[in-house]
């Protein structure tokens, strides 16, 4: 039967699959495409078979273009099981390729989960792809580790902020959804407003909590001294693995590095769920430098992605 794709998956496999994936993507889980759809995108899922049996998975988000064009959009992906072979994820590359043709009026802008090497720009070049924007980095941390080899993993500098963040009057609190979820979203999209940054919707964000099957999958972790929260983080898992998606500190929050000890509590959250990756949602090292740094302090895997190809 060689490598096939089955446009018709159901969200219970497509969940299962996930689960299977080593470093899943956020892009690709089922209940970011429910969210993205639902902001005026559409959305198409594949299973890649190999010989009729599941190697990989492919989400595609779609919007129309001028009335003319279909613009099909792959945010990292696809995602590909550990028995996939080499040969068999060429194969599927190449039929995910073939069922977006311009002839056909869609455009294709794919930002593939490759690392940004020689092999995987040859990889995409053999498609006919042409590289359009460059690639995507961040931060890769292994939660199977104990928390004691993660801290020894951890920057002086940051280690010492975790200890200040401790002995502070801070009082954390671990919620998976309801109202500390819009406070965080309200206080993060007032700051990316006033700053003038890009980041994710807060429409896109409950929009994925209510598509998600498990109540886990959201994780908010709020800091308040006394009666006032002064900063949050958010955590959103996929299959095994979770990202960092939203953190915000106010002034009291910064005075005391709240986020050090959210993002430190989140971690020992997300091990106790299970979750056996976390992807620290990007890094700018000329844009943001300072939030770089923050994550980078983690002491976890820094990677590059191929970019964005047409």
């Amino acid at each position: 039967m060689g490598v096939t794709l089955d446009w018709q998956p159901k969200q219970g496999e497509w969940e299962r699959l996930m689960l299977a994936v080593p470093r899943s993507t956020l892009e690709q889980s089922w209940s970011y495409g429910t969210a993205a759809a639902a902001q005026a995108h559409a959305v198409e899922r594949a299973l890649v078979r190999g010989d009729g049996d599941p190697i990989g998975l492919v989400q595609v988000l779609r919007r129309p273009m001028l009335g003319i064009l279909q613009i099909c959009e792959i945010l990292r992906g696809p995602l590909w099981l550990p028995a996939a072979g080499e040969g068999e994820r060429r194969e599927g590359r190449a039929a995910i390729k073939g069922a977006f043709r311009l002839r056909e009026r869609r455009l294709l802008l794919w930002m593939p989960e490759l690392t940004d090497t020689p092999d995987s720009h040859r990889a995409m070049r053999a498609l006919g792809a042409r590289p359009m924007i460059t690639g995507y980095s961040s931060v890769w941390l292994d939660l199977r580790r104990p928390v004691e080899k993660i801290e020894a993993g951890l920057d002086q500098k940051w280690r010492n902020a975790l200890r200040g963040a401790e002995r502070s009057k801070l009082k954390v609190q671990i919620t998976r959804a309801g109202r500390a979820l819009d406070w965080l979203l309200e206080r993060h999209d007032a700051f990316r407003r006033h700053r003038g940054f890009r980041a994710p919707s807060p429409a896109l964000i409950r929009g994925f909590a209510a598509a998600c099957a498990r109540k886990s999958d959201v994780t908010i972790v709020t800091g308040a001294l006394g009666s006032d929260r002064v900063a949050g983080a958010l955590f959103l898992t996929h299959g095994t693995t979770a990202t960092y998606y939203v953190g915000w500190s106010g002034p009291q929050g910064r005075d005391v590095d709240a986020q050090t000890l959210l993002l430190w509590r989140g971690i020992a959250t997300l091990k106790e769920d299970g979750v056996e990756a976390l992807d620290l949602g990007g890094i700018d090292t000329r844009r943001a430098p300072g939030v770089a740094r923050f994550k980078l302090g983690l002491g976890g895997e820094v990677f590059t992605l191929a970019g964005t190809w047409l």
